[in-house]
């Protein structure tokens, strides 16, 4: 980088901030702290650059001062939790979302935008119930090519070094192909895939990501 006047001066900027709302349903504390370099795979490294990220979870039960003070967000945590119970009790994702719909308060504020955009609500939910599972199995899978990788690429470098990487070579295949199949509206496709092996390995020589 070349240094000019500006960063000489030095220009003040705003304090930035950097929060994710979580609705995973292992999330058990109200606010954790997660950090760029937890991913980095050269830990004894001092990074350059950092990102601190605060995730605050938003499932039911959980953050009771900021959902007190913000309506929209405590009935859409109400109304996660609805779906979540109605496909508990057997219904498909679909019909326990339609249900979760009709069962909110009339008076809610966010009960008609999400009825006016049922099917992009149905997509995002549909990604949130299958990304765990894909998630499972792109990174079992990330495991074993980052060894096989790791292993040919010299013993020197070790089997550590081998699943790291392969973790992250996981990871991003796993965004990759959620990106695609969502900007495709392929929701089945996506659902289809996290519980077939096939059909997955099938996705992903069709797109090119093996």
């Amino acid at each position: 980088m070349v240094m000019t006047a500006s960063l000489i001066n030095r220009i003040p900027v705003p304090v930035p901030r950097f929060v994710v709302f979580s609705n995973w349903e292992m999330e058990r504390q109200d606010e954790r702290v997660m950090r760029l370099s937890d991913l980095f795979m050269r830990g004894d490294i001092e990074p350059d650059i950092e990102l601190r990220v605060r995730v605050i979870n938003v499932n039911a039960g959980h953050s009771k001062a900021l959902m007190e003070r913000c309506r929209p967000l405590l009935d859409y945590s109400r109304f996660v939790e609805c779906v979540r119970h109605n496909k508990g009790r057997g219904l498909e994702l679909g019909d326990a979302i339609d249900r979760a719909m009709e069962e909110m308060p009339e008076d809610s504020p966010i009960k008609g935008i999400l009825m006016g955009n049922r099917t992009e609500v149905k997509g995002m939910l549909a990604t949130e119930y299958d990304e765990k599972k894909v998630s499972e199995l792109f990174f079992r899978d990330g495991i074993a090519v980052g060894t096989e990788k790791g292993m040919a690429e010299g013993l020197a470098k070790g089997k550590a070094e081998g699943l790291a990487e392969g973790k992250v070579e996981g990871q991003k295949v796993i965004l990759e192909l959620n990106s695609i199949l969502l900007k495709e509206n392929r929701y089945d496709d996506l659902r289809k895939a996290s519980s077939d092996d096939e059909y997955l390995n099938q996705l992903l020589k069709q797109y090119g990501l093996i």
